[in-house]
């Protein structure tokens, strides 16, 4: 799958692991690989070379919007930018060098 075909809106925020030493983030999520899916899949994305991240979340918000989805939408940037994801309540923003996805 391409990084531009992604779409983030109702899919489930699991877990960040960031590995400070190696500059790694891998933010792990539920997510409807297709309109015809009827089930969320296990995917995540890896983000490598990070320079920083900020994050501001309500964590009883995400809970309570578990159920429909708690991310509400995502920019990538594939550059050496930053990637904003737009929570419920929140927002995660990334700067790295490079990101990939994991099915």
């Amino acid at each position: 799958m391409k990084i531009e075909d992604l779409e983030l809106h109702d899919a489930l925020l699991k877990s960040t692991k960031i590995d400070y030493t190696s500059k790694i983030i891998e933010i792990q999520l539920e997510l409807y690989l297709s309109t015809k899916d009827s089930s969320r899949r296990p995917f995540s994305i890896v983000f490598e070379g990070v320079e920083s991240i900020s994050q501001i979340s309500n964590l009883e918000r995400l809970e309570q919007n578990a159920f429909a989805g708690n991310i509400n939408y995502w920019l990538p940037e594939q550059n050496g930018g930053i990637t904003y994801i737009y929570l419920t309540d929140g927002c995660i923003a990334i700067k790295s060098a490079k990101l990939r996805l994991n099915e």
